[in-house]
């Protein structure tokens, strides 16, 4: 059994290849059995009461969807187990034989479902940081038109006030400017 060995691009059936030796080429793959499958067999599979719950993937091309046999994630300790469980405990996933034997007492769940509450929270952190940056984006709007009304304020305050000054020193400085002949008796 080649347990997702992807080596070759023609892999046989191990189903109808163990009985006959002249197998099909495979082009599914179950994830429980860890079994490359004909189509042919595949069909069968899907019809046995204690197999037709399994997740059998295509072996073809990548999408977005299938996974690839070996790019499984494969428990450490129990080598021939594929990780189905996330242990929120432990935050780790494991084997649903690590589960009864450690983690029967931890938090724990598919990882399919696992995925989708870490997705969830995920959109929730997005939406949460841009309410957050939208915020930013106000509070700079704020503080940009409070420092510009501050600037206008000092400097209407400034003009305000040297205009006072010119107006109440120009009559002194000129009084100086105008020196002695101010203040001289006039002469006929």
């Amino acid at each position: 059994m080649k347990r997702g060995a992807r080596d070759d691009d023609d892999l046989g059936c191990d189903v109808c290849g163990s009985e006959s030796g002249n197998s099909s080429p495979a082009t599914l793959y179950c994830l429980d059995c860890c079994q490359n499958m004909c189509q042919h067999c595949a069909g069968y599979h899907a019809k046995f009461a204690s197999t037709k719950g399994h997740e059998v993937v295509h072996t073809g091309p990548l999408d977005s969807i299938t996974t690839r046999p070996g790019e499984m994630d494969w428990c450490e300790r129990h080598t021939n187990r594929r990780k189905e469980l996330y242990c929120r405990d432990c935050g780790s996933t494991i084997c649903l034989k690590c589960y009864t034997e450690k983690h029967n007492l931890h938090t724990c769940f598919h990882i399919g479902a696992g995925a989708d509450e870490m997705h969830e929270q995920m959109q929730q952190t997005v939406e949460e940081m841009k309410r957050l940056r939208t915020n930013d984006e106000a509070e700079e709007r704020d503080l940009f038109r409070a420092r510009s009304d501050i600037l206008d304020q000092v400097t209407t305050d400034y003009y305000l006030k040297f205009r006072h000054f010119v107006n109440f020193s120009y009559p002194v400085l000129r009084i100086f400017s105008c020196g002695k002949k101010c203040f001289a008796p006039k002469v006929d």
